[in-house]
Parts: structure tokens; sequence; C-alpha cells
């Protein structure tokens, strides 16, 4: 029997989630709202003749026949470069909600690319899947599902080829690519996102080229997320971007612009941060000027982003909040435009400033959420291991080497 558990954290935008729409740079983190995949071999069970996914905090169960699956799969490979296509048509009169669908077809693809990828000898699995990242009964975040899965599927290949241990450099790098391919099924599952879910890191993206800052000798970064409880249709805030750029296009440029040199700045003052753990005599007092001015850009975003007709009234009094006891908020991409993140700064006596926040935002009926940036992407969690069936049957046919 083959059994292990992997997770991933999630991913939030920090800066730039609207100007990087318009070739800007962003900052994207991944933070521990961790999503856990437990993945059991079920070839020992001559009842069991099925492939099956449980993700009970979203009503998701699918149980597909084994038979099935491998008729879809011959057919699917057969022209590989047209499996988007094959999976919508398929699941596209199944599944609902959205959010469910976009589940449902990346899992779809996910198993159909990575089999034919990496010659898996199939049996009969389930995997049941949790998550800390949900907002009412919607998950949160596509890309750490895209993620969790692919280093399902990647590990299960490993196993199968007597490959056991940790996840290796190269390991990361199919995860990687193979998860990114997902921006076919949903922009949620875009490379700078699925890039923050696989390595646990900060990413600034900058004209196509993504710049990974570790924190893994950082300490622990909190960040507060609060839930303004007013959601806003993100296609709406897109178009009213656009109108304003084709309207006004010397203000709405102008506008990007400060939003990138923002986003530019932010990004400096986050390695020189990381910069000052690497070393032996780390100054707090530094490290607390850096959170100042880090504050200050944070500031700033929120106002263009005001200005660039993002954000809103209810938002823009949560910021206004924050600042009464010197701290500073802004918009983030998390649950439909509904959130904004309040950065806690590190190593400073602003402790009872956020203590007097949190009490000052329940009075103003906002949900708060204490989260930290992570410094461990995805990883196997546990395994137990052995020797796969010689009934499986062998996903393999002439195109199996391309």
């Amino acid at each position: 029997m083959i059994h292990f558990k992997i997770s991933a954290p999630g991913r939030m935008s920090l800066f730039g989630e609207h100007a990087v729409k318009h070739k800007k740079n962003s900052i994207t983190a991944s933070i521990d709202l961790r999503t856990m995949m437990t993945f059991t071999d079920l070839s020992h069970l001559p009842s069991k003749n099925n492939i099956e996914i449980d993700f009970p905090q979203i009503y998701l169960h699918l149980n597909i026949p084994l038979q099935e699956f491998l008729k879809f799969y011959n057919k699917s490979i057969q022209n590989i470069t047209l499996l988007r296509e094959q999976i919508v048509r398929f699941t596209n009169s199944l599944y609902s909600p959205c959010h469910r669908k976009e589940i449902v077809q990346t899992f779809y693809y996910l198993l159909v690319y990575i089999l034919y990828k990496e010659q898996i000898t199939i049996s009969s699995f389930k995997i049941y899947v949790s998550t800390k990242f949900m907002i009412d009964e919607e998950f949160a975040c596509l890309s750490s599902f895209t993620v969790c899965l692919t280093a399902c599927l990647l590990h299960w290949s490993r196993v199968q080829k007597g490959i056991t241990g940790k996840f290796q450099n190269t390991d990361f790098q199919k995860i990687q690519s193979y998860a990114a391919r997902c921006e076919e099924i949903s922009p949620a599952s875009g490379m700078i996102d699925v890039t923050a879910c696989v390595y646990g890191s900060i990413i600034e993206h900058r004209i196509g080229i993504m710049t990974l800052i570790s924190l893994h000798k950082m300490p622990k970064i909190m960040i507060l997320l609060i839930d303004s409880k007013v959601t806003q249709n993100l296609d709406c805030q897109t178009q009213r971007v656009t109108e304003l750029m084709n309207i006004f296009p010397t203000i709405g440029n102008l506008i990007l612009k400060n939003i990138d040199i923002v986003t530019i700045m932010a990004h400096n003052i986050l390695r020189k941060i990381n910069k000052m753990y690497n070393v032996n005599n780390i100054s707090l007092k530094h490290i607390s000027q850096k959170n100042e001015e880090l504050n200050i850009y944070i500031n700033h975003n929120q106002k263009l982003l005001q200005m660039l007709g993002v954000s809103y009234d209810r938002l823009d009094k949560i910021c206004a909040i924050a600042q009464k006891f010197k701290l500073f908020g802004k918009y983030t991409d998390i649950g439909n435009g509904r959130y904004a993140y309040i950065w806690c700064p590190l190593y400073t006596n602003k402790e009872i400033f956020i203590e007097l926040l949190w009490d000052e935002l329940k009075k103003y009926d906002c949900d708060i959420m204490k989260v930290y940036l992570s410094c461990c992407g995805v990883k196997i969690e546990s395994e137990i291991e052995s020797a796969c069936s010689k009934e499986a049957v062998v996903c393999c046919d002439e195109h199996s080497n391309k």
C-alpha cells in the first residue's frame, strides 16, 4: 500500500494586484493557510476499482470508475495539446458552482497530464482534501489546491520508481511547471501564484522575471487579514480600471506608474530586511526602521488604489482605523476583494496597538484572521510506502515518451 500526506501553503497579494494586469510589477507571498491532501492507494482492496477525491469542506466528492477514467485518458492523450478543451467539454454540464467546477477540471487535467508525462502505473486510489483557507463555504486558494495535487501525483510517480524522502530541486521545478499549466483552466493557477505555493516565499514579478525572497531565516511575519464583508465583483473592478485607462489615459498611466514605483521600493525593503537576517549581528533598530518604511509604501499603495477606483468605502474605513493605531493596511485580492491586510511589524513596540486595533475592528463588525507569511512551501508531511500492486494498469502508449 502507498499512503502519504502532502501540504502546500496559501497565497496572497502584497503589492501590485491590479497593476500586474497592465504589465507592471507585483509582489505575492505564501501564507500559512495550508491545503492538505492524503493519498491512499486502494489497489490492495479487490472491492475498490475506482478513483476518488473527497473534499468535504466544499461538499465535493468524486467517485470515478477506473475503467471509465482509462477510456477518457486514452482518448485524451491522442491529442494532448487539446487536453483543456476535452476536459472543459467533459465537465461543463456536470458540475457547479463555478469554483467547484474549476477544482474538478483541475483534477482531471493534472491527473491525465501527469500520468501521461510521468508514465505512472495507475490503480485505484483516494485523495482526501482539507484546507485552512475557507471563506464562508468557499475554498479561497485554487493555486494551493493545484500545487498540492501536482505534488501528490508526482510523489506517487516517485514512489513507484523507488524514490523516497523529501522533494529535491528537480521535483520542485516539475511541480511548478506542471501546476502552472493549469492557468489554462483558471488564471488563479498562474505561474506567480503557483510559484509562491511551491517555494513558500515572497515572489516579485518584474517584466516576466520572478525573484524569490526566501523566508527561511526570518522570524514569523504576522499579517492581519480583515474581512470587510463587502464582496466585490472583480470583473467590474477590472472594467473600471480599463475605462479609466481608455477615457483618461494620462491619469490612469500615472497612477499605475506610481503603483509600480511603490511595488519596486517595497520589494527593495523586503530584500534588505531578509538580508539583515543573513548576518550574524542582527540590528533590531535597522529592522524596525525598514518596517516603518514598508508601512509608508503600504499606505501609499492603498491611496493609489483609491484613485484607481479599486478600493471602496468600507475598506478605506478599515485602513483609516488601522492608522489610528500607527498601523497600515491595504486592499488584497483574497475573497473577491473583501479583504484588507494589515502588516504587523517585526521587533517593535506595537503589540499593544495590534490588540487595541483588533478590539476596534471587532466593534466595526469585521472578522479578523491572524496569519503568517509561510517559510515552508509544498512538502511531504508523512508517508507509508510499499511495492505497487501487480494488478495495476500501466498508463502509457506510443505517445508516452514524448
